[in-house]
């Protein structure tokens, strides 16, 4: 992970031309478990990281906490846009999105997660962005769920990022 991260930071330029993104997200959805069968997802709050790679990729860092069961997770991952959307110039675009989690739930990294979404990238101003994502959740470990969530959030962007 760390040779990955040195990569994107090389490839990114320099730190004052770097095009980076902050965001907080929430959401929940739906799941099933192989101990409790269905259940309604805890609801979440992201805090998020990213730095473009060029104009279609991002390495993304996070911290997720489940508000509902007090867990922690840090995340790792990476978004890639699906095309320039020279149309949708002003409003975003579509883009790919997957994540490695590892979480703390019964204890100490007892639990992994493998997300894969498909999100919409919007911006309300300069510098503001919007998103929204589906994604669905495989999660390892002590037990081993499936969920698909809904997430939505803003995000604090620099000029380059995503243009």
């Amino acid at each position: 992970m760390a040779r990955a991260a040195l990569i994107a930071l090389a490839l990114a330029g320099p730190a004052s031309a770097a095009p980076l993104t902050l965001s907080l997200d929430t959401g929940t959805g739906i799941g099933w478990a192989s101990r409790a069968g269905a259940y309604r997802d805890d609801v979440f709050l992201t805090l998020r990281g990213g730095i473009g790679i060029g104009d279609f990729a991002t390495f993304d860092t996070a911290v997720t906490y489940d508000v509902e069961h007090l867990e922690a997770a840090l995340r790792l991952g990476s978004r890639i846009r699906l095309y320039p959307s020279p149309c949708w110039e002003d409003f975003g675009s579509l883009y790919l999105h997957g994540e490695l989690g590892i979480v703390n739930a019964a204890h100490l990294v007892s639990n992994y997660d493998l997300l894969a979404g498909l999100g919409h990238w919007g911006r309300i101003v300069p510098h503001l962005a919007w998103f929204v994502e589906l994604d669905a959740v495989l999660r390892v470990g002590d037990y081993t769920s499936l969920a698909a969530r809904i997430d939505i959030g803003v995000a604090f962007e620099t000029s380059s990022f995503w243009r």
